[in-house]
Formats: C-alpha cells, sequence, structure tokens
C-alpha cells in the first residue's frame, strides 16, 4: 500500500485514498500513512483521506501556490 501511495503522491501531488476497509481506524490509519510517506493528510471526508506531497522539482509540480 505504501509504495502505491507513494508512486501516486509522485505522479500527482494530491491524491485519494477510500477506506473500503478498517473505517473504524480511518484517522489513524491516515496518519501513519503520511508519516510513512513524508506527505501530508489534508482532509479526510467521510471514508476518503486526501494526501498531498509537493513535488521537489519545479517543472512537475501540477498544484501552484500563491
Amino acid at each position: 500500500l505504501l509504495g502505491s501511495v507513494n508512486q501516486a503522491l509522485e505522479d500527482h501531488e494530491l491524491i485519494k485514498v477510500k477506506f473500503g476497509e478498517f473505517k473504524d481506524a480511518k484517522k489513524e490509519i491516515s496518519e501513519e500513512i503520511a508519516q510513512a510517506t513524508k506527505s501530508e493528510l489534508v482532509g479526510l471526508i467521510g471514508n476518503v483521506a486526501i494526501f498531498y506531497r509537493r513535488n521537489p522539482d519545479p517543472e512537475k509540480r501540477k498544484i501552484k501556490a500563491p
């Protein structure tokens, strides 16, 4: 799972992960995923966690912050 999340963050910077199982522990699991992937948990809506990790290469950044 962590490998897939890492790859998706490299490709897209912002991703959503839907919890089909472990819904009672989604907050704790989401925080562990964020820590393990060096990303930020930017939202938890229902059973969907939203993660963000800025691409270190300015040419490949898809999200532009002011």
